[in-house]
Formats: structure tokens, C-alpha cells, sequence
């Protein structure tokens, strides 16, 4: 009330206690003004909580006019002003966005790894991306199905003031980098659980068995997978109380740098040798889709390599280098590694074949972790 003017200065409180405040339709009482004020605080503190986001409202750019004990509304109310437009921005934009990100990059890396193949064996395209496309349009079909999200998760707990970071008053850049790095973490510890896990590996293998890596892998996954995965995330999101917009900037990132990473895309050695450890680069996670299984069992970050770094699971080379090294699993090397109904089908089975995987044996350069740093 103390922000309303007119032409001759402000307008005190004082003087609304007993006027009213007119918009053309009817009058407001004092009582009525008080309970707009507070319904408008509320939202935007709900707004600030939420989505970090400080919202104001100019009250003093409405047009009034003070007339015999009434302020007269003319109507035109200033509009919400948000010091930090960003995050509002990539939460109702992140999900078109990231469809964007996903097919712009299929065109865009599709045509470099042809230009700049990292190897130039046969990779089988015609059978295999087959495959790889159908597995794609059911996972993008389940994604509408999925019963809970980590953003709405985050949201939710900032709403009810739960996790830590809720509940801490830190600076934002803390909250940012937390964030990145909890969800890196969710990435890095479920991926080493479908990994560890019978359960999970018969879901997650489905990713493993195609016996070349390029952009047509990078979704090729069981739909199932979307769904357990968040049983496992969603409570270390509330743990922590995540901010939702770095959630929803980090799954940018992660389709960004996921078709990146699957990408059969030569990088230079000496950007590589450094890239590689800021982000996943193709090199780095084609180790991961090696069929030695001590290199199967590495490199399980999806968009930064830090907790496979921190954890001892980092693995710079493969054994047989990128040239010659064997992608997919030995279990299964025929064609039905790219049938539609065996990948569906995998988490009903143990096995899919006779594997030879337990049978490898380690070379003494690549069991230490530690030596893979100085590669």
C-alpha cells in the first residue's frame, strides 16, 4: 500500500482504512487488499523456493489516481519482473529442448562419425540400426508413461521444505554444483548397479548386445529400464532436495553428451586426453561397451567421468586398443543380438548364450586403475 502513488505523491495506508480501491467493476476493501497481498507473496515465495527465482511485483507501475478517501484503478498492472529468467526458462522449455537437442544431434553427429569414423570396420547399419530405431520409438513412447519424474520429485520437495538443500541457506553456486554433482552420482550409482545386479543386467545387457557402438545405441535400451531406474534416483532426491531447473538444465546435458559419447567419432588425441576428463567422450565409453569385462565393468558416468574417477572405476584405454578391441557381449554375437523380440525378451532369461567373459583373463598393464591416468 505504501508503494501505490498518484500524481501527488504516496498514498499512506493511513488513508485506505476507510476508502476503497476501485477498478472500474466494483470496490476492493481494505480486508480484500490485504488478502491479494498475501496470495501474491505466497506465490512468489512458492516461485523463489522452488525454482530459485526472485519475482516482483511493480504494484507502483499500476496506474492510480487518489479520489475523496479511494485509490481508482485504471487497470494497468505491472507485470511480473524475474531477476533470473534462466531457470523458469529451461523448466517450461527443457522437455521440447531436449527433443530438439536429441534429433539435431542424431543429424549433426550422424554426419560427423561418417566423416571422422573412429573405426572403420563394418558396422552392420542396415541390420543394426533396424534394430536400434524401433528400440528408440518404444523407448520415447514409454517416456510419456513414466509414472514420476526426478524434476517433479525436486519440485515437490521444495514445495514441502524437505532435503538438505532446502533446508540450508547456502549460496545458489552451491545449490548448482551440488546438484550436478548428487545427479551425476544417481547416474553413476544406478548404472553400476544394472550392471551388478542379475536383476538389472538382464534389462540393462539389452544396451550391451549391440556388437557396434554409434548414435543409433545411445537409446537403445529396454523401455523397463525408465521405469526402475527412478525407484533408485527419486529417493536421493529428496534426500538431498535437488533444485529442479539444474535438474532439468542437467538433462540437457545428459542428451547432449550421450549421443556425443555414442558417437563412432575420432576426436584429435590431445583434446580427447584432456576432454576426457570434464566429460564422457567416445573414446572414454567405448571401453565401457568393450566385451573384456573388466572394461565392461568401467567408465559407468553418463555425462561427467568425476565418480568414476573418485571411485577407481575410470579406465582411459582399452586393452586391444579402439581399432581392434570387440564391442557387445560374447553371449550373444549373432544376428539375434539385433532381433527386436530377443531384446524384449532378455529380462526373462539368465543367459542368452554361452558366455566367455569370466574366462578372460586380466593383462597386468590394465589392472591398475592408476595407470590408465598416466595413458
Amino acid at each position: 500500500a505504501r508503494n501505490l502513488r498518484d500524481g501527488a505523491g504516496p498514498l499512506h495506508l493511513q488513508e485506505l482504512e476507510h476508502g476503497s480501491l476501485r477498478d472500474g467493476d466494483g470496490s476492493i476493501g481494505m480486508e480484500r487488499l490485504t488478502s491479494l497481498h498475501q496470495d501474491i507473496e505466497e506465490q512468489a515465495n512458492f516461485i523463489d523456493d522452488v525454482f530459485d527465482i526472485r519475482v516482483h511485483w511493480p504494484i507502483d507501475k499500476c496506474n492510480c489516481h487518489y479520489d475523496n478517501g479511494a485509490a481508482n484503478f485504471s487497470a494497468r498492472h505491472g507485470e511480473p519482473q524475474m531477476e533470473t529468467p534462466f531457470p523458469a526458462w529451461i523448466l517450461a522449455n527443457g522437455d521440447d529442448l531436449q527433443f530438439v537437442v536429441f534429433f539435431l544431434g542424431l543429424a549433426i553427429f550422424g554426419v560427423l562419425e561418417r566423416v571422422l569414423p573412429r573405426r572403420s570396420v563394418d558396422m552392420n547399419r542396415r541390420r543394426r540400426w533396424t534394430t536400434n530405431g524401433l528400440v528408440t520409438a518404444l523407448n520415447v513412447a514409454a517416456l510419456g508413461f513414466l509414472p514420476i519424474s526426478f524434476i517433479a520429485a525436486a519440485a515437490w520437495a521444495a514445495q514441502q521444505k524437505i532435503g538438505l538443500f532446502n533446508l540450508m541457506h547456502v549460496p545458489s553456486w552451491v545449490v548448482v554444483a551440488g546438484t550436478l554433482a548428487v545427479r551425476a552420482f544417481i547416474s553413476f550409482g544406478t548404472h553400476l548397479l544394472n550392471h551388478k545386479l542379475p536383476w538389472l543386467w538382464r534389462i540393462h545387457r539389452v544396451h550391451h548386445l549391440d556388437t557396434e557402438v554409434d548414435i543409433s545405441t545411445t537409446v537403445r535400451m529396454h523401455p523397463l529400464e525408465f521405469f526402475v531406474n527412478p525407484f533408485i534416483g527419486v529417493p536421493i532426491v529428496l534426500l538431498f532436495g535437488l533444485s529442479p531447473w539444474v535438474l532439468a538444465f542437467y538433462e540437457l546435458l545428459d542428451v547432449g553428451v550421450t549421443l556425443f559419447s555414442h558417437s563412432n567419432l575420432r576426436l584429435a588425441a590431445a583434446v580427447d586426453r584432456v576432454l576426457r576428463y570434464l566429460i564422457v567422450t567416445p573414446d572414454l565409453h567405448r571401453v565401457h561397451h568393450s566385451v573384456f569385462k573388466p572394461e565392461t565393468d568401467s567408465n559407468y558416468g553418463a555425462v561427467f567421468p568425476i565418480w568414476d574417477l573418485i571411485f577407481g572405476t575410470f579406465r582411459a584405454k582399452p586393452r586391444d586398443g579402439h581399432e581392434r578391441m570387440r564391442l557387445g557381449l560374447e553371449e550373444l554375437r549373432s544376428p539375434d543380438a539385433d532381433r527386436l523380440i530377443t531384446l524384449l525378451l532378455s529380462p526373462l532369461h539368465k543367459t542368452l548364450g554361452k558366455s566367455q567373459r569370466d574366462f578372460d583373463r586380466v593383462p597386468r598393464h590394465a589392472t591398475a586403475t592408476t595407470r590408465t591416468f598416466s595413458q
